[in-house]
């Protein structure tokens, strides 16, 4: 036997484990990168939901906290009653998208995202209250600070969601 030869039953034994490290690791990253995309997908759809509620929850404070309103035009019940359904269909968008975040299992990401959802829901409650009571009357000025606490918490939370989202995908 010479020396630095390697027998055969070595060299299978060596290639096996080589192989078996190798496929192992590329299983093991495959995975992580699976999860990572799936995790990525759920955040934008929680993402997309929360701006559907962004935009039509702008549309309603447009006609509801205009200062001008009820001298510009009174208010349109129809127009109203659609900006309030699509804002709800948002809003159950949102509520099924939420589990998923939450599945990610990302503490700092379910945390902006809870801030998030309860800042839909204001927003859901507002939009309610005001079709309720002031279609015929133009909106205290505490109302309307509300609805503008509403607007800014929203945007907020999802500027802090999607940042923390960033660093985990």
């Amino acid at each position: 036997m010479k020396v630095g030869a390697v027998d055969q039953g070595w060299a299978a034994i060596i290639g096996a484990a080589v192989g078996a490290a190798t496929t192992g690791g590329t299983a093991w990253a495959s995975t992580k990168l699976h999860r990572r995309q799936i995790r990525r997908e759920d955040y934008l759809a929680f993402l997309d939901a929360t701006t559907r509620v962004e935009v039509a929850h702008a549309k309603l404070v447009a006609r509801f906290a205009n200062e001008r309103w009820p001298l510009d035009t009174p208010l349109d019940a129809a127009e109203i009653d659609q900006y309030i359904v699509d804002l709800k269909s948002a809003v159950s968008t949102v509520r099924q998208t939420l589990p998923r975040v939450y599945l990610a299992g990302v503490r700092r990401v379910m945390g902006h995202a809870s801030y998030v959802y309860a800042a839909v829901l204001l927003v859901e409650a507002l939009a309610e209250m005001c079709r309720r009571e002031h279609m015929t009357s133009a909106l205290p000025g505490v109302l309307k600070a509300d609805y503008r606490k509403a607007s800014r918490d929203l945007e907020k939370g999802m500027y802090g969601f999607a940042r923390a989202a960033r660093g985990k995908v």
